[in-house]
């Protein structure tokens, strides 16, 4: 991950919080870093239901991807519209940054240090190391605007013995 990469990821996040602010608002700074941290958390029970020596619900739906890449999402929106300009920049952290337990302990300092956007910024650096965020951040937000979307109401006219009746459908209800 460099720089450009970094800037790209930031604006995808942001381009889809501009597009669905009207039905899935956008949190604040810190809500966004605490739903980051729920994410990190959840990755590391995704690994933990992975192991087949545990039964803890394997069958509930668990990818590990998918919750680091959702973290990284929230911490990118935690960043605000703009990536600060004086913000500093490492591709170089060691591979071991991308051990799970690592980057929950960064994304809680995130959680404690709320206002030092460095702290952010390496923590999505961190997941980038482990996680293809370039590939897996335009699937995940496609599929959390697929669904988040509200119905699109479809408008239906229905002859009844009164006569015309205006009604709304979602689109779902047999014709």
């Amino acid at each position: 991950m460099n720089i450009n990469d970094m800037h790209l990821l930031h604006k995808m996040v942001w381009d889809f919080r501009r597009e669905v602010e009207d039905y899935f608002p956008t949190p604040g700074r810190e809500d966004s870093v605490a739903f980051a941290f729920t994410e990190a958390a959840e990755a590391l029970d995704a690994v933990l239901r992975e192991n087949p020596r545990y039964k803890r619900n394997n069958h509930k739906e668990h990818c590990v991807k998918r919750e680091l890449t959702q973290c990284a999402m929230m911490l990118l929106t935690a960043i605000g519209p703009r990536i600060p300009k004086n913000f500093s920049f490492s591709d170089s952290l060691p591979r071991e940054s991308s051990s799970l337990n690592l980057i929950c302990v960064q994304v809680a300092t995130c959680l404690l240090y709320s206002s030092v956007w460095q702290n952010t910024l390496e923590a999505v650096i961190a997941i980038g190391t482990r996680v293809d965020l370039l590939s897996t951040l335009p699937e995940e937000l496609d599929r959390m605007r697929r669904k988040h979307k509200p119905a699109q109401a479809n408008i239906v006219y229905s002859v009844q013995n009164e006569g015309l009746q205006l009604m709304e459908s979602t689109g779902n209800e047999g014709m």
